[in-house]
């Protein structure tokens, strides 16, 4: 489902279906800013909640201010993994950041489009992956700082994280949650996973290239990692 203007579209949802969810931020701040405690929480709190709803997590990147993931979801809770996940997070930044004013989210800018081609899904994880570099924040992708992947992840790469000490204190949360980036279930069905992540490295390549070109000609500075983990997270 894809929310604009605070107005949510009904749709039919179907079963096992690969969704590409973007949310944002309210005032762009930068409240995922990637230390290595935001990038912590952010792994912690996914691996807890994507499996309690059955979610496949294929790729999630996280820029200072939102988050891109890639899942595959097999029934119609997609929305309700959605709220769950962004309330924890939401609940656990407000201490990390020294109680945010306002609110965390921005109001209609979750944005949740199912994937019904492979070539979207390609398309879909590569943006993630490359989302760093078109933000004129790094140069290459595999320079971001926080959570996020490479085509050679996907597939093969495990999550993992400790439950934050300042949140969460509660000994129904398990200390430790791990989550394997899994590749979508259309890739799967080529039988072969290595030609599978060939084809996001391709297209990753790709996306990687136009999007240098785009930082180019908006003629803006790359700020490069030291300035990504140098911007206030003040809230």
């Amino acid at each position: 489902m894809t929310s604009a203007g605070g107005v949510t579209q009904p749709r039919h949802i179907r079963p096992n279906a690969t969704y590409a969810i973007c949310r944002r931020v309210e005032g762009r701040r930068y409240l995922l800013r990637p230390d290595a405690a935001m990038s912590a929480l952010f792994t912690w709190v996914l691996a807890v909640t994507a499996p309690a709803f059955g979610v496949e997590v294929h790729v999630a990147t996280v820029m200072s201010t939102h988050f891109h993931l890639v899942v595959t979801v097999p029934d119609e809770s997609v929305s309700d993994f959605m709220h769950r996940l962004d309330l924890r997070l939401a609940k656990a930044l407000q201490v990390l950041r020294r109680f945010v004013k306002g609110v965390v989210w921005a109001p209609g800018q979750l944005s949740i489009v199912e994937l019904v081609t492979t070539e979207a899904v390609v398309e879909a994880i590569a943006y993630a992956i490359v989302n760093p570099v078109k933000a004129g924040l790094v140069y290459a992708a595999a320079d971001w700082p926080g959570v996020t992947a490479a085509a050679a992840d996907i597939g093969e790469r495990v999550l993992s994280a400790t439950k934050p000490t300042f949140y969460f204190t509660g000994k129904q949360w398990a200390a430790e949650a791990s989550l394997r980036l899994t590749l979508p279930p259309c890739l799967r069905a080529l039988g072969d996973d290595e030609r599978a992540r060939g084809l996001i490295a391709a297209e990753v390549e790709i996306q990687e290239a136009a999007a240098r070109k785009y930082v180019k000609e908006q003629r803006w500075n790359v700020w490069g990692r030291h300035a990504v983990m140098s911007a206030s997270a003040a809230a």
